[in-house]
């Protein structure tokens, strides 16, 4: 479920914002796996049901984090890639755009470990260690 396009009241637009501010900071402190729709909740001062309301769930909330994290990378990624004169030099250029976003975002960062994922922006993407 995709955030709602209808204007929102400024204190729904806060709530909104204040679950995306605290699901970043309590992601990035325990875990995508560990931290729970009601603790982001509760640290964001509303209910789960407008956790629900907005994002539908714990996954469309990250959705919405790497969205709005990405956002500003897009254009730069789609005017890249239609200037591209193949598909091959297309994905190259796209690959080579998100590693030097990963690099510039310091996402080799080990003492981020305990994420048990990477940070893009403010957005953590969980990752699996490789055994």
């Amino acid at each position: 479920m995709k955030p709602s396009s209808n204007r929102e009241p400024a204190d729904a637009v806060s709530s909104r914002e204040r679950l995306l501010s605290t699901a970043k900071r309590l992601m990035a402190e325990s875990g995508y796996e560990r931290v729970s729709t009601a603790a982001i909740a509760r640290e964001a001062g509303t209910s789960e049901s407008q956790l629900v309301r907005y994002f539908g769930s714990k996954a469309g909330l990250l959705e919405s984090i790497f969205d709005e994290s990405w956002a500003p990378l897009n254009p730069q990624i789609a005017r890249l890639v239609a200037a591209a004169p193949t598909a091959r030099e297309a994905m190259i250029t796209v690959l080579s755009t998100m590693i030097g976003a990963f690099e510039r975002d310091n996402v080799g960062k080990t003492d981020d470990a305990r994420l048990g994922g990477c940070v893009i922006g403010d957005a953590v993407i969980p990752v699996q260690a490789a055994d």
